[in-house]
Formats: structure tokens, C-alpha cells, sequence
């Protein structure tokens, strides 16, 4: 679980740093309520017996599933001051059906400085435990120490 009033800095990111593992069930209600919001009616996202006809075991996630949820593993890295730049490209292997959880991972690849951003990129996947369902790169950029005003986000406040 993210630690909301923490601020990772680029002083404290080493290339070869592993992000901390985020692993989350897939589940149908999930893929319908992913499917929805992106307005992805495409019965292979939501509907088993439509999936088995075109050869996948099951309904499966979508492009804009494995999004969102590297772009929820790279927010809770970076925190709230930090930015996600890119995610992609990224390659799509094994079907990702309801029924397993997948386990997003990361490391840190290259730190640089870049149009006044410290910039962070990243090689990502995300897998089901026994194979990488999705790989590719990513880019964030960290404040250093000095860049802060100190003015976090408060949890705190309702």
C-alpha cells in the first residue's frame, strides 16, 4: 500500500533499484468495469464464450487494463509529487484471464537529467506467476531534495 505522505527523490533512486512488487486479483468484475470505462465493448474483454471462439482460454485483459495498472504501480513509487512521463511501448505475451493475480514489477534502468526533469526509465512487466503476461519501459521524472517546497499532500485532511 502506498505511503501517501512519503516523497520518493531522485537522490534516493540507484539504476538497478527494484520498485516494491503490486500484486491484484483479476477479476471479471474488474475486466467489465475496465472495459466500461474505456468504452471497449469488444466481447473478448467480458465475454468468455466470444473469447474460446477466437482460441483464448477466456474473457482477458485489455491494452487499457495492463495501463492502468502500471500507471497505478508507477504512482505509488513516485508518489504525488512525482510524474509518469510514459509507459510504453510495451509488448503483450500470455493471455491475463479472471482467476489470477498479476504482479507488476519494475527496475530502475537509467537516471538522467533532461529538459530540467531528473528522469527515471524504467523496464516494467506485469506477470500471473508463472509467465510475463506484458514487458516494456517506462519513464517518471523525481524531484530532488532541494526542488520540494515542502508542501506535501496531507492524508490527513477530509
Amino acid at each position: 500500500m502506498a505511503k501517501w505522505d512519503e516523497q520518493l527523490t531522485f537522490e534516493e533512486v540507484k539504476v538497478g533499484d527494484e520498485l516494491p512488487e503490486l500484486a491484484l486479483p483479476l477479476t471479471v468484475q474488474r475486466l467489465v468495469m475496465e472495459a466500461a470505462a474505456n468504452r471497449d465493448f469488444v466481447p473478448l474483454h467480458h465475454d468468455d464464450a466470444a473469447a474460446q471462439r477466437t482460441g483464448a482460454p477466456a474473457m482477458f485483459a485489455n491494452t487499457w487494463y495492463y495501463m492502468a495498472l502500471s500507471e497505478r504501480h508507477l504512482r505509488e513509487w513516485v508518489g504525488l509529487e512525482g510524474e509518469i512521463l510514459k509507459i510504453g511501448p510495451f509488448r503483450m505475451g500470455k493471455f491475463a484471464c479472471p482467476g489470477v493475480d498479476l504482479h507488476c514489477g519494475a527496475r530502475v534502468v537509467e537516471k538522467r537529467e533532461e529538459n530540467g526533469k531528473n528522469v527515471v526509465e524504467l523496464d516494467i512487466w506485469q506477470d500471473d506467476g508463472t509467465d510475463k503476461n506484458m514487458w516494456g519501459k517506462a519513464g517518471c521524472a523525481l524531484y530532488d531534495n532541494q526542488e520540494s517546497d515542502g508542501e506535501r499532500y496531507d492524508s490527513t485532511m477530509s
